[in-house]
């Protein structure tokens, strides 16, 4: 199943239904779950994808941004815990300690860690430190400190994080 707009209607692949059409450039916003084998799961990040996209649509950035962490973070999560033996001796190797559950990870290690396993390319390794990154700027006292972030910028860049390692993802998780 895919998650798409909810408020807004559903997004095409391309404008105008024509062959060789250009690409609808939100087309990132479409994100397939299907690859997600636990229906509750599966139902929770759709959920908050679609909020995430309603939120970006009615340009309450900082929401899509926070949700597309978390979205990360279940998807990550899930593909590792497939994995769960490999996965903690690789946390074990990375750190030097005894690997807590997944599910107490932080979106960085279970980055590095789905890297090492090769559950997802180099591209989607990139793409998700970013949004961790974004989501360290929604608090307070340090927006104090920093010029003013680009919310659109960085909320577009975490939705399409989310689609790419989603992509990379559904082919490696079987």
């Amino acid at each position: 199943m895919t998650s798409r707009r909810s408020r807004q209607g559903r997004l095409s692949g391309s404008r105008g239904g024509k062959a060789g059409a250009v690409q609808n450039p939100e087309s990132f916003l479409e994100v397939d779950f299907s690859w997600v084998a636990d229906p509750k799961l599966r139902d929770i990040l759709q959920q908050f994808h679609t909020e995430a996209v309603d939120a970006y649509g009615a340009k309450r950035h900082v929401a899509a941004v926070v949700l597309s962490g978390a979205v990360l973070e279940g998807m990550l999560t899930f593909a590792l815990m497939k994995r769960e033996s490999e996965a903690k001796q690789a946390f074990q190797t990375r750190t030097g300690r005894r690997s807590r559950a997944i599910s107490e990870w932080r979106l960085e290690e279970l980055v590095e860690v789905a890297s090492r396993l090769g559950l997802i390319g180099e591209t989607a390794a990139r793409a998700a430190p970013a949004v961790r990154d974004f989501r360290n700027m929604i608090h307070p006292h340090r927006l104090l400190r920093r010029s003013q972030p680009r919310w659109d910028a960085l909320a577009a860049l975490a939705l399409a994080a989310v689609a790419e390692i989603s992509r990379s993802l559904s082919g490696r998780i079987g």
